[in-house]
């Protein structure tokens, strides 16, 4: 039997590739022979860069850019020739942020703008530009000012490019000379920019927000797509799913970038040729920290089991997961066999975060394969 691991990362525990190691340690303890592929997989968010250096011929350049709060930090992405794999978490990512100091009124993408920036400077001229995992709500205003756009206000001054300061802008000038690039993002999630299930209401409360800094991201989000629709002839581009991905990253890199939006774990399996290992598996092992409503968005499990049941071939996936949340029936919807969580529900979640590996590891070596 050949058996594909191709886990995501299990946030605050343990990276794609550790996870895979883990799965694959336990089925080495099956008494009969499998032949085990390890594949790490990512969905846009953090560690996309990871994954794709570990199978991509590309050399990791290290530059000074703006963190969230617009502090210095030392940020990397990859870059190979005319390509270049940056990752938005590395400048602008919650995992940057105690939980004090998350604030999406006040956080940035400049940053990563400063990172597309160096890489077209260095000559790449393709960017692959992973949006997940943010810490900000600024719809990208923040990535394209580092990139010559200019966000002024009714006085004609530049406006702070946060989330809290979108409403203030009353006028949007492009670069003077446009950029000679390509880029694609690979959004985790795909959702509007607007309405409930939008930026703002969505997953602005896990970046700090309360009720009242949502409803004023919200505004100013609406705000903004007015401003764009009178200067910028694009429709409604916040109507486009996966726009609203990373605080509105999505919808700044169309918009101000040019950008082509991509299921952020479909382009990583591309940019991989994941399709060609899929095929030639027997069973297929991937995971995630938490399967539930979201997984079914473009999240990594969602994804393998899609690629599963391609060319008529219907592999069997198998999903091991931190704690599962989801009815049988969502689960045989998704395209898995079976999903189990690995946690113990009478721990705590510090004692199973710490213990993942080692759940991992149990729960495929108990697997009936």
């Amino acid at each position: 039997m050949r058996i594909l691991v191709a886990p995501d990362s299990f946030k605050d525990a343990l990276s794609a590739r550790d996870a895979a190691e883990a799965i694959a340690r336990g089925l080495k303890r099956h008494a009969f022979p499998h032949k085990i592929v390890t594949f790490p997989m990512a969905d846009g968010g953090e560690g996309t860069m990871d994954v794709l250096a570990a199978r991509l011929s590309l050399q990791s350049v290290e530059i000074e850019v703006a963190d969230p709060l617009f502090r210095p930090r030392r940020a990397r992405y990859l870059l190979g020739g005319e390509h270049a794999v940056i990752e938005l978490a590395e400048a602008a990512g919650l995992q940057l942020l105690s939980p004090a100091e998350r604030d999406p009124l006040n956080t940035t993408t400049l940053g990563v703008g400063q990172m597309i920036a160096d890489a077209l400077a260095r000559g790449a001229r393709d960017i692959f530009l992973a949006i997940g995992g943010s810490a900000t709500n600024d719809c990208g205003v923040g990535l394209a000012s580092a990139l010559g756009w200019r966000f002024l206000d009714e006085a004609g001054q530049p406006i702070r490019p946060v989330g809290g300061a979108l409403h203030r802008i009353a006028r949007i000038e492009p670069p003077t000379t446009p950029l000679p690039h390509f880029v694609r993002v690979a959004r985790d999630v795909q959702i509007p920019l607007l309405g409930p299930t939008g930026a703002a209401h969505m997953f602005a409360r896990q970046k700090g927000a309360d009720g009242a800094a949502i409803a004023t991201l919200e505004a100013g989000a609406a705000h903004l797509c007015e401003i764009v629709h009178a200067q910028i002839d694009l429709g409604r581009p916040e109507t486009f799913g996966g726009v609203g991905a990373a605080g509105g990253a999505g919808f700044g890199a169309m918009v101000f970038l040019g950008g082509g939006l991509y299921d952020g774990a479909e382009a990583v399996m591309d940019a991989m040729d994941f399709q060609a290992e899929a095929d030639r598996a027997d069973l297929i092992i991937t995971g995630e920290g938490r399967l539930d409503g979201q997984t079914g968005y473009g999240k990594v499990v969602s994804a393998v089991a899609l690629r599963a049941q391609w060319r008529g071939k219907r592999t069997p996936v198998i999903a091991l997961c931190g704690a599962v949340d989801a009815t049988p029936g969502k689960i045989a919807a998704l395209g898995l066999r079976d999903a189990i969580a690995i946690s113990d529900p009478a721990a705590p979640l510090t004692e199973n975060l710490a213990h993942t590996a080692a759940n991992l590891e149990r729960a495929a070596a108990a697997l009936k394969l």
